[in-house]
């Protein structure tokens, strides 16, 4: 799929081949078991598989198989104040280097986040904070972009539904799975639609 870059896009794996795409599907009762976010024609996330945080160009990855992905348009008003903001969050280093395929084994930031994996989905010990912050699952290293590319506060005083959903997404990402991303951004009204496989097919011509 040729993705616009005047745009930002989250895509969704649906793919439970590997053992731990199966542990997160189970543990969540959902359909997705990894999160993406494309920006500028790159997509950047935080894969078991790939040691960490890392990036890969789009041409690399199978978007346009709809069984392994669901794509969807994120609301972003200004793309290119979202991309500055990205760009500054990068340079404080606190997700390492963000080398493309893999995450390096020498950058001690980054690193795939397996404690998060196993306290908070698997055994669900309702810990406040997380083990290791220099570690990231993709749905936390997701929800952290989005909420400085969008300037996104959250609410701490939890007296309604949007400010327990806000901090749901943006202080608890770690405790979230990528199907509770989805759901989460929608029901925050960030996402704005699905790519239709019609569509998908139409970019790829």
């Amino acid at each position: 799929m040729i993705f616009d870059k005047e745009k930002v896009y989250i895509a969704f794996y649906k793919g439970n081949d590997k053992f731990l795409d199966k542990i997160i599907t189970w543990t969540s009762r959902g359909i997705y078991s990894h999160v993406e976010i494309i920006i500028d024609g790159i997509s950047y996330s935080s894969s078991g598989r790939d040691g960490g945080i890392r990036k890969k160009v789009t041409s690399f990855m199978s978007y346009d198989n709809p069984n392994k992905w669901d794509i969807f348009e994120l609301k972003v008003d200004n793309v290119e104040l979202f991309k500055e903001k990205f760009e500054i969050l990068k340079s404080k280093k606190i997700f390492g280097n963000i080398d493309f395929q893999r995450h390096h084994k020498s950058d001690k930031n980054g690193k795939y986040d397996y404690w998060s994996i196993i306290l908070y989905h698997i055994l669900r010990i309702p810990l406040v904070r997380k083990i290791d912050s220099t570690k990231f699952l993709c749905t936390e290293f997701i929800l952290e972009i989005i909420q400085v590319g969008l300037s996104i506060k959250s609410d701490t005083n939890l007296k309604n539904t949007t400010s327990r959903l806000l901090h749901k997404a943006f202080d608890c990402g770690f405790k979230t799975t990528p199907t509770n991303v989805l759901e989460l951004l929608t029901s925050l009204g960030y996402i704005d639609k699905k790519i239709s496989t019609e569509e998908v097919e139409r970019h790829d011509k």
